[in-house]
């Protein structure tokens, strides 16, 4: 059992100096049966090229684990209270993958991880404010400048210690071509209580227009952005972006033109509580009036979405998209609404669309009136759809016998 581990970590360390390949996975099942330190004498593993110590109860590791210089992978998945890694771990010149819990407490990377110059995978890069409360200690945003082998998917947290428009163009994002998958979350390291001006408005719309990704992304959140009136511009010309979640953008009083983006699947808009209307500024529909009208061109915008969830716009009132000439989502198969109290209605080209196949409409009062089945203005706009699932909160309309309790109760409609 894991319990009894701990004592013995050190002699096995004294006797097992061959070993290429250690693993410890911990199970909490309330707090006893894991690993809670690990011994300075992992130092004599010399031979190691893969560290595995996941899921344990470590709040840091020793700073001897920086002799393993042979070391290529550490894993310390799922230790959650791990706070910070060995100081000196800018000294494990070979390590490719060093694989951190998403999520965990850790506070700050050390200053040296620039050197790892050979990493293939790093899950979360902390960034620390300059002259923060880690100081000398932490690295700043410049420490991804030489980690262009970086592949999969990159989280950057503490964007919102960068103040300075060059620092985050020294993270050189672009180069990084092997990456697919990008965060970028703009808390602090002392988030509290801070109020947001005008100068932290511009900060953030600048400092995002510095940390353009690679051409090829595939999937991109954004979140705690402060911007008010832009997202970055470089978003309207990645191709390939395939998924875009935007979280808690609260400022941000305008939708980002992403129409145009032509391998677009899944988006996902949560928590902009700025935003009044939603409408053909949504679509990038500046560039088509670029068209002359009598053009036989056929325009749409959307072209491959399939999926769109819009959740807590809490002062979106209207969404509306005119009578533009132009197809709107085509492919669009589930669209989710959830929280959006004062939503009056949605559009017709939505709604009105044969591949659309799931509606889910949650907490949204005024909606809910509207497509009240048989007797909603709108019913007849929504009746078409195979799988509609509408929050009543006192379980009226459709007719279904509801046997769920409390206020709110969710009737499933199945047409077949």
């Amino acid at each position: 059992p894991l319990e009894v581990l701990s004592p013995v970590l050190k002699g096995l360390f004294d006797q097992l100096t061959c070993l290429r390949t250690f693993k410890i996975d911990g199970e909490d099942d309330g707090g006893e049966n894991t690993v809670h330190d690990i011994p300075r004498e992992i130092e004599k593993l010399i031979h190691l090229r893969s560290l595995r110590l996941a899921g344990l109860k470590i709040e840091e590791l020793p700073e001897t684990c920086c002799k393993l210089f042979n070391l290529q992978t550490l894993d310390i998945n799922e230790c959650y209270r791990l706070k910070r890694l060995p100081q000196g771990v800018g000294s494990l010149v070979n390590l490719r993958h060093l694989v951190v819990s998403l999520n965990g407490d850790l506070d700050y990377l050390p200053k040296g991880l620039e050197r790892l110059t050979s990493l293939r995978t790093l899950r979360e890069f902390v960034v620390s404010s300059t002259g923060g409360k880690y100081g000398t200690k932490a690295c700043m945003v410049e420490g991804l400048r030489q980690l262009n082998h970086l592949r999969g998917t990159l989280r950057m947290r503490g964007l919102g210690n960068v103040t300075d428009v060059e620092e985050a163009e020294k993270a050189d994002l672009e180069k990084k071509k092997n990456i697919v998958g990008l965060e970028l979350r703009f808390d602090k390291e002392e988030d509290a209580t801070e109020g947001i001006n005008e100068e932290n408005e511009i900060n953030h719309q600048a400092i995002s227009e510095a940390l353009r990704p690679p051409p090829d992304l595939e999937a991109l959140e954004i979140m705690h952005y402060k911007g008010k009136t832009a997202f970055p511009s470089w978003i309207v010309s990645l191709n390939k972006l395939k998924k875009l979640k935007l979280s808690s953008c609260c400022k941000c009083e305008i939708m980002p033109p992403l129409g145009e983006l032509p391998s677009f699947e899944i988006l996902q808009i949560e928590r902009m509580e700025s935003v009044k209307r939603v409408g053909v500024e949504f679509l990038g529909i500046e560039s088509f009036n670029d068209y002359a009208p009598s053009s036989s061109l056929s325009l749409t915008a959307f072209p491959k979405l399939k999926e769109l969830t819009l959740f807590h716009l809490d002062g979106c009132e209207e969404w509306d998209f005119g009578k533009e000439d132009v197809t709107i989502m085509p492919q669009l198969c589930y669209l989710d609404i959830r929280y959006c109290r004062k939503l009056k209605s949605l559009p017709d080209q939505l709604l009105q669309s044969s591949t659309l196949e799931k509606l889910r409409i949650i907490r949204a009062p005024i909606l809910r009136e509207r497509f009240k089945k048989d007797t909603g203005e709108d019913w007849s706009k929504i009746s078409h759809i195979r799988d509609i699932q509408i929050d009543h909160e006192y379980g009226q309309g459709f007719g279904f016998d509801n046997r769920t309790t409390g206020t709110s109760r969710s009737i499933q409609v199945l047409k077949r």
